[in-house]
């Protein structure tokens, strides 16, 4: 086993984790805020689409620039590279 490789991929998945909190965090706050929109808004549809589709964008804009849309990716190689750490031992 390569035990400085297994450490470092076991950190690559704790900053995985870290970025899902903070995703996480932040699609609770859009959620929160289109939650009160609703209540406030019972009326005018048109506005609330528009300011449903304004918070989308925002979200998916937040995920390109945090590299949150890339988590699945990052989270399957720290996973990758942990089990490569411990193929030498199985190989020999």
């Amino acid at each position: 086993m390569d035990e400085t490789k297994a450490k470092s991929a076991v950190e690559e998945l704790r900053a995985v984790v870290m970025c899902l909190y903070r995703s996480a965090g932040n699609l609770d706050n859009i959620l929160q805020s289109i939650e009160l929109e609703l209540d406030g808004t019972k009326s005018d549809s048109l506005y609330t689409k528009a300011f449903c589709r304004s918070k989308r964008m925002y979200r998916e804009d937040v995920m390109k620039a945090a590299g949150f849309s890339g988590l699945d990716n990052l989270e399957a190689e720290a996973w990758n590279k942990l089990l490569e750490a411990f193929s030498k031992e199985t190989e020999s």
